[in-house]
């Protein structure tokens, strides 16, 4: 949501695929939407460059794909994770969260093969209450770990 980047209108899948959250892409004119939408698949463009470095998606093609996730507010984000990886055609896909909002959890585990999940708390605003720091996740750390994931895969 232009304004509030923790309260999702919609996601893009890893493809640029829009999946739109009907309750809220009506606060955001057409127009504006259109150019948002336009600039997030040329960010997820660039992202995979540099997450990737050059190297093709690891296969997951029946395999097991587990997807994990800090928790779950609108579940638009985890909408356009679990198409994506669904594309790919895993033999299962697992979705694993500490806490979720309930109404979206069980939207999500209709995409999920599994659902690993505690309670949610009674009242439920944001991700970020359920923790005492949530620092957001660099473009750096995030190459880091994928550059040791694949050190140790080749191992």
């Amino acid at each position: 949501m232009p304004g509030n980047d923790e309260y999702a209108i919609g996601a893009l899948t890893e493809d640029g695929e829009p999946m739109m959250n009907p309750e809220a892409v009506g606060a955001v004119p057409k127009e504006e939407l259109k150019k948002l939408i336009v600039k997030k698949r040329l960010e997820i463009k660039a992202r995979l460059a540099k997450y990737r470095a050059g190297q093709a998606a690891w296969p997951i093609k029946n395999k097991i794909a587990i997807i994990v996730d800090d928790g779950v507010a609108t579940g638009m984000t985890m909408s356009a994770a679990l198409k994506s990886v669904r594309a790919r055609e895993p033999k299962k896909i697992v979705l694993a969260v500490p806490h979720g909002v309930a109404e979206s959890m069980e939207r999500l585990k209709k995409t999920s093969d599994e659902v690993i999940t505690f309670s949610p708390p009674p009242f439920y605003s944001a991700v970020a209450q359920s923790y005492e720091e949530f620092p957001q996740v660099e473009d750096e750390e995030v190459i880091r770990i994928l550059k040791n994931s694949r050190q140790i895969k080749n191992r």
